[in-house]
């Protein structure tokens, strides 16, 4: 099982557990939350349950990574995730965030962002970290651009007019020290 566990300043980013469905389902039922993303929204507490076995548990398990659940360190309540995982079909290792509308705007995406990079970076040794855009959105494409990531290429991804920007290891050392 993957144990990681890190702070920021504000946030506490740890792996996800099932007593975790409830938050889980909170962030992802939100059309508005999902609405990039390619999925639909989660239709309840069980199916968030489901979510996290199915495909959060196996990236801890098989990759050694995954989605995290990005708590608020205020009131303990978990607002959202970030975390990386290695998407096999294209051997690459992808950064993500997701957060409770009601919290957007704040710089928690940013912040657990940078966590996740140097995390990914340092501790795990991976050499290039992409991020997978919808080309509408652009306050997650601004969010990716402050952490140094450069445009890669246009895709399709979950079907939608996407962009992949990246950050190879060196990169990141040099806009950490900026």
């Amino acid at each position: 099982m993957y144990h990681y566990q890190t702070e920021t300043e504000r946030l506490i980013l740890r792996p996800f557990t099932l007593d975790d469905a409830d938050a889980f389902f909170e962030f992802n039922k939100d059309p508005e939350v999902v609405k990039y993303t390619g999925n639909p929204p989660t239709l309840s507490i069980e199916e968030a349950k489901e979510i996290i076995e199915r495909v959060i548990f196996p990236q801890y398990s098989k990759n050694g990574m995954g989605r995290l659940a990005v708590i608020k360190k205020e009131n303990q309540e978990i607002i959202g995730f970030c975390g990386l995982k290695f998407i096999e079909e294209e051997n690459e290792t992808d950064l993500g965030y997701r957060f409770l509308r009601s919290e957007w705007g704040q710089g928690y995406a940013t912040e657990s962002a940078k966590a996740v990079l140097k995390h990914g970076f340092e501790d795990l040794g991976i050499e290039r970290i992409i991020a997978r855009v919808d080309k509408r959105n652009i306050n997650s494409l601004r969010v990716i651009e402050k952490l140094g990531m450069t445009y890669d290429s246009d895709i399709l991804c979950e079907s939608l007019p996407s962009v992949k920007h990246k950050i190879l290891r060196s990169d990141w050392l040099k806009h950490r020290k900026r």
